[in-house]
């Protein structure tokens, strides 16, 4: 992890924060290293997993699956309610 010297929040809400950043620069890394890849978007997905309100997060599976339609599935089936229908809502209107 690259958190392994740090100490994260006290709580658990803290811990989740830490790992959602973790998986979150893991999969920016890959990005820059080798572009979009099935990687990269399985770290963002984690990092969503891991906090679902890491905004940074959800931006860009939000921004993927506005981009790459290849993407879409994978990523609305790892989204919470909430975000699966503001992601739906936007979808929908990129497409009219």
């Amino acid at each position: 992890s690259l958190w392994t010297n740090s100490s994260p929040s006290s709580g658990i809400k803290g811990k989740q924060a830490w790992m959602s950043a973790d998986h979150f620069i893991k999969g920016n890394i890959e990005k820059v290293k080798s572009g979009n890849t099935p990687a990269a978007l399985n770290n963002y997905i984690n990092a969503y997993k891991a906090d679902p309100d890491f905004s940074p997060a959800r931006g860009e599976l939000f921004q993927t699956a506005i981009r790459d339609p290849n993407t879409r599935n994978s990523i609305l089936s790892s989204l919470n309610q909430r975000d699966w229908q503001r992601l739906q809502s936007i979808l929908n209107n990129e497409m009219r």
